[in-house]
This record gives structure tokens, C-alpha cells and sequence, in this order.
């Protein structure tokens, strides 16, 4: 699942779906249990303000079956901020790096 509101880059490019897709430098949220990454999708898409996509957890963090929210890094903190409120269990944050395949622990 694929959510994209309009939203600007730190360089003020509009970020699109393909675009985030594409994304070689990105952070995951990984939740604790389907459930939640399926909660986290929805106060995300109700709040539109955040582009992201659904997919399984990179295998760089995990090599077990989950769901993990693929965020541009400039909206790493208002997505945290939102998931919180909303009251989604949050797992754990990374910052993936395809080109260095690496995997920085965030939160």
C-alpha cells in the first residue's frame, strides 16, 4: 500500500510515490505485530501529511515475515510524533543505506 500527500523535500521538490520507492537512503518503522503497522498505515493516511509505503521489514534489519513504513528521513520525527499520539506501538526506527547496506538503529 502506497500513500502519497503532497509533500516537499528539504530542497522543496515534491516528493513523489515513485520517487520514495526508489529511495536508496530511507528510514523503516517496524512495529511489534501486524496490528500495528496496520494502525500506523491509517493515522498516517488520515493525516496525509506524510508520504510512505508499506512494505516487509528489509532483511537487512530482519530476516522474519513483518510490515515496516518507508519514510523519507526529513519526516522521520513528525511520523514518530504521530504514531505516538495516535498510540501505534512502534518497534523500532532505522536508517537504511542500500548503497553502504547499512542499517543504523535510530530509536
Amino acid at each position: 500500500m502506497v500513500h502519497n500527500p503532497t509533500k516537499r523535500s528539504d530542497h522543496n521538490k515534491v516528493l513523489s510515490i515513485g520517487d520514495l520507492i526508489k529511495m536508496d537512503d530511507y528510514c523503516a518503522i517496524i512495529f511489534p505485530n501486524t496490528h500495528s503497522a496496520l494502525q500506523a498505515e491509517k493515522t498516517l493516511q488520515e493525516t496525509g501529511k506524510i508520504p510512505f509505503v508499506i512494505m516487509p521489514v528489509p532483511r537487512i534489519i530482519s530476516s522474519s515475515c513483518g510490515l515496516s513504513i518507508k519514510i523519507p528521513p526529513d519526516s522521520l520525527h513528525e511520523s514518530v510524533e504521530i504514531m505516538k499520539n495516535s498510540g501505534t506501538a512502534i518497534e523500532g526506527v532505522y536508517r537504511i543505506d542500500k548503497n553502504r547496506n547499512t542499517a543504523d538503529r535510530l530509536i
